[in-house]
């Protein structure tokens, strides 16, 4: 899938920013970009997002970064049952 004009300008502005925001409506490619922008960057990234868009999110990675991206998704749910498993795996996964 080819880049829209916004993005590549938004992509080439960002990746040299400190702090970047892209508003933009839904469907139009916000999520695509700012994973280009965090792979320009070349470090860690924290997405917040509600629940219902990990997957999207995971999939989009995947599509843009390619398969075996390490990504951690926060469930409290699981949080609140077992604490101590919870943080050893998050723990895990930071090495």
């Amino acid at each position: 899938m080819a880049d829209y004009n916004w993005q590549i300008k938004a992509i080439t502005r960002f990746a040299k920013a400190k702090i970047s925001a892209i508003v933009a409506a839904c469907g139009t490619g916000k999520t695509r970009a700012n994973i280009k922008i965090a792979i320009l960057k070349n470090l860690p990234v924290i997405v917040i997002a509600p629940k219902n868009l990990c997957k999207q999110w995971k999939e989009e990675i995947e599509a843009v970064a390619g398969p075996g991206q390490d990504i951690w998704v926060h469930d409290s749910s699981k949080e609140h049952r077992n604490p101590t498993k919870y943080y050893d795996e998050f723990k895990e996964f930071m090495k």
